[in-house]
């Protein structure tokens, strides 16, 4: 899980990004990526200009510019900052995210295409529900749509709302290619996952206590005297290189896996060494190097800026209880991705893509990802089941001969 909370993983855009393929690791989406070195704000090509061709629809440089305008105006309303204002954070931002545009869009448009040839039409109810949805996200829930839509731009807002119906559409069209009997969770696979969970628990406790040992073996000598970048370069389990640099973060930014943090920091100083906390990567110890006043725009209180380094300890530190209900949830959330995976697959393989000023300057086209088998929900198959029980092999075999992705 990513330490700070991804400002763009909004509900309503779920289905539509779907289409990439869910990975375990990096989505390997059907498309295109950007170059690194270049962009798409290449001073030689217009705004009117064909950046890509999907089915005979051309897509501008202007279509694409909007779209970057709205992904940054919707990280900006939900970390409260003023819109139209230079920004660290906002600028830092949308250059992360910029590379993955193109494919946002380009899967936006194969799903549009496939659900108008298919007559697909979204129940205004369901609309509003996603409204709602984002309103709540971007911590507005009092607004109206209409209001907010207004603050992002024109044409902002009608791109965002095109998404969130077009996000709409997708999960219509996935269960449109679902068989009788695609969505049934049967109770093997819900008995094999409870063992999972029983295996995972049995030793996740013991493990923790390891970890907080050592971590808190490691605040002594920093505390003693030893120099914590030098130290945790050597000792630390997981990314030694945040010993020495880590980055600075406002509160607001972190996850609610990461909740001890913010709670710890909410007090903190610049110099203070926390003792041990668990993060969703691992136990580590955290040090405020510097704390100041983050300027937010006009009409905004300027809010604390923690530049952070931390030692941070493999663990299990959370425990699993689910119940059988949870376990369906799940399981039919696995198959739905699975099954959005197939439909971005096949609009690939039937879409006709072309690059007017050509394909060297968006990169190498992909082909998406094949499905992937469905995995047991909770934690992750890639990690490591907890000591015993990683010899036990107790993960869920019941949907070993389905499909799926995660």
């Amino acid at each position: 899980m990513p330490l700070r909370a991804h400002s763009l993983s909004i509900a309503f855009l779920s289905a539509v990004l779907l289409l990439a393929g869910c990975g375990k690791e990096e989505p390997k989406a059907p498309g295109l990526y950007v170059d690194e070195t270049k962009s798409i704000l290449m001073k030689n090509l217009s705004p009117r200009d064909v950046i890509v061709r999907i089915n005979g629809v051309d897509i501008t440089k202007k279509d694409f510019l909007i779209r970057r305008s709205l992904n940054e105006n919707v990280y900006r309303l939900r970390n409260k900052i003023e819109l139209g204002v230079k920004n660290k954070k906002a600028k830092n931002y949308i250059r992360s995210e910029e590379r993955d545009i193109p494919n946002e869009y380009i899967r936006h448009e194969l799903i549009r295409q496939a659900a108008d040839a298919a007559g697909i039409e979204v129940p205004e109810k369901r609309l509003k529900s996603e409204f709602k949805k984002f309103l709540n996200y971007i911590g507005r829930p009092k607004d109206s749509m209409d209001k907010v839509v207004a603050l992002l731009g024109k044409e902002e807002g009608r791109v965002l709302v095109d998404f969130m119906r077009d996000g709409i559409r997708a999960e219509l069209l996935r269960d449109t290619l679902a068989t009788n009997g695609y969505y049934t969770v049967t109770d093997e696979m819900v008995s094999n996952h409870l063992a999972r969970i029983v295996a995972w628990n049995k030793n996740a406790d013991r493990l923790n206590e390891k970890a907080r040992k050592k971590a808190n073996q490691f605040r002594e000598k920093v505390l003693n005297g030893g120099d914590f970048k030098e130290l945790g370069k050597k000792t630390a389990q997981i990314h030694p290189e945040y010993a020495e640099k880590w980055d600075s973060f406002q509160l607001m930014e972190f996850s609610e896996e990461n909740q001890q943090l913010r709670d710890w920091l909410a007090t903190a100083n610049a110099g203070d060494i926390s003792g041990p906390i668990d993060l969703d990567d691992g136990i580590a110890i955290v040090k405020v190097v510097d704390k100041w006043k983050e300027p937010q725009g006009q009409g905004h209180e300027p809010v604390d800026e923690f530049e952070l380094v931390r030692c941070t300890f493999k663990a299990y530190q959370y425990t699993l209880v689910e119940t059988e209900e949870e376990i369906r949830k799940q399981y039919r959330i696995e198959l739905e991705r699975n099954l959005m995976s197939q439909l971005g697959e096949r609009l690939w393989k039937n879409a006709v893509i072309e690059f007017p000023n050509g394909k060297d300057f968006w990169g190498k086209a992909q082909k998406p990802a094949p499905a992937e088998s469905v995995d047991s929900p909770g934690p992750d198959n890639n990690e490591a089941v907890p000591e015993e029980a990683a010899d036990k092999k107790v993960v869920p075999d019941g949907a070993s001969d389905k499909e799926g992705s995660k």
